[in-house]
């Protein structure tokens, strides 16, 4: 059985909301979504690993834009939503990384 993860980056609350380690939002030099969550899977690998769990990222996700945000905030997202796909997933599974960048063009405009 697969878990699909589908990012729709419709900008959630938490994307705009300090957290309560840090005063203000960092944001600064655009950021590169793939390479983020590139990075945020590869955190995850060793837990997936653990429960036996394939992470698998779609083609999709390297067409993803850059984009100006809080990267600090945005690596949080990322690593919730894998935690909880991992977390959530039975022994075996496979977890699916998907995007939709027309959709996020769309909500950017």
């Amino acid at each position: 059985m697969k878990k699909n993860v589908k990012l729709a980056m419709v900008a959630p609350e938490t994307a705009v909301t300090p957290d309560i380690h840090r005063s203000e939002m960092q944001v600064g030099k655009k950021i590169n979504l793939a390479a983020l969550l590139h990075n945020c899977v590869d955190a995850f690998k060793l837990q997936a690993r653990d429960k036996q769990i394939e992470m698998v990222i779609k083609d999709g996700v390297d067409e993803l834009p850059l984009i100006h945000g809080d990267r600090y905030m945005l690596g949080l997202i990322f690593s919730n939503i894998l935690d909880n796909a991992i977390k959530y997933s039975k022994i075996g599974e496979e977890v699916c990384i998907s995007t939709s960048p027309k959709l996020i063009l769309h909500n950017l405009v």
